[in-house]
């Protein structure tokens, strides 16, 4: 007597058959959502703003996950590199409009001026360099060579007491920019005609890891 119901089942599923079942379960199941709807139609909201919390949530989470990864690279370039100062600009938080940015990422060696609260939200389109990575990716350069491509970025960099500046471009996956990774340089005793190879390999690696945690 216990299993009648499974009785009554095994009818029904050989008389109708498991998809036809399927789908009048699918189908009741959303009569039931339509008819929530129609009488809360608040519901429908909710459930998208609850959705919504939980993604972003989600998103944070990673977010700064990345970053802390991100700055922990930081340190590393800032001795690799053998800087007086590291930095990511982000253009528009990573979103593809690239005439905007946000210098994200500083990191600074001892008794070096942060430069960061000059590059909150600025428009690159009036500085030369940024047009200058999108076509050549990269530049190493001392003051002298920076102001014959970018005079403005050139009278920027001045009172932070910059003597060389290297940095490269940063693409998303489509190839179109997204940042850009540099360094800076006080008056230093080292030879930067003889590693600017080296930087330069450096640049191109490094860049592939920035991307990634950037996305």
């Amino acid at each position: 007597v216990g299993l009648g119901w499974l009785d009554t089942i095994l009818k029904i599923i050989k008389k109708y058959s498991i998809l036809e079942i399927i789908k009048a379960m699918l189908l009741l199941m959303l009569l039931s959502v339509g008819i929530r709807m129609c009488l809360d139609p608040s519901f429908v909201f909710e459930a998208w703003k609850e959705w919504q919390d939980r993604y972003h949530e989600t998103e944070l989470v990673a977010r700064s996950e990345k970053d802390e990864k991100l700055k922990d690279y930081l340190n590393l370039w800032l001795h690799k590199y053998h800087a007086d100062r590291v930095f990511i600009i982000q253009y528009h938080n990573g979103t593809k409009d690239w005439q905007h940015g946000t210098m994200r990422f500083e990191k600074c060696g001892n008794n070096v001026v942060s430069m960061k609260k000059d590059y909150v939200n600025f428009n690159l389109t009036w500085l030369d360099l940024p047009f200058y990575l999108k076509e050549n990716d990269s530049f190493i350069g001392n003051m002298d060579e920076l102001k014959a491509i970018d005079q403005t970025l050139y009278n920027q960099l001045l009172p932070y007491d910059v003597d060389h500046l290297a940095c490269i471009i940063i693409r998303d996956e489509y190839g179109d920019p997204k940042g850009i990774f540099g360094c800076t340089w006080a008056e230093t005793d080292i030879d930067m005609h003889t590693r600017t190879e080296k930087i330069r390999d450096y640049l191109f690696n490094d860049r592939g890891v920035i991307r990634e945690l950037t996305e």
